[in-house]
């Protein structure tokens, strides 16, 4: 199963709160995540500029506002459409990052 991308930057009180909300759903839900900052990718920075905090899996977005219920929600959505695939990679899982 394809993990979730959360798209945030440095000193965003949002994207603290988004990543708190997407460690306990990845954990409820078995899902790996990474955090991206959108500085470090151009094409995130032009896309994602005034909507992070964003969750991404396999190109479909959830921006900002969201909580538990509404991400996994949007979560069984994308698992029953079969956009998961595996873990992002490249990158590092958070484990609970708080």
């Amino acid at each position: 199963m394809q993990g979730m991308v959360l798209w945030g930057t440095e000193f965003c009180h949002l994207c603290d709160e988004a990543r708190i909300i997407v460690g306990r759903v990845s954990e409820t839900l078995g899902i790996p995540w990474v955090f991206r900052d959108i500085v470090d990718d151009d094409r995130a920075l032009d896309a994602y500029r005034t909507m992070i905090p964003v969750v991404e899996v396999g190109g479909d977005i959830l921006a900002w506002p969201f909580d538990e219920q509404g991400l996994r929600t949007w979560l069984e959505a994308r698992r029953a459409s079969a956009t998961f695939s595996s873990a992002p990679a490249g990158n590092q899982l958070n484990q609970n990052q708080s």
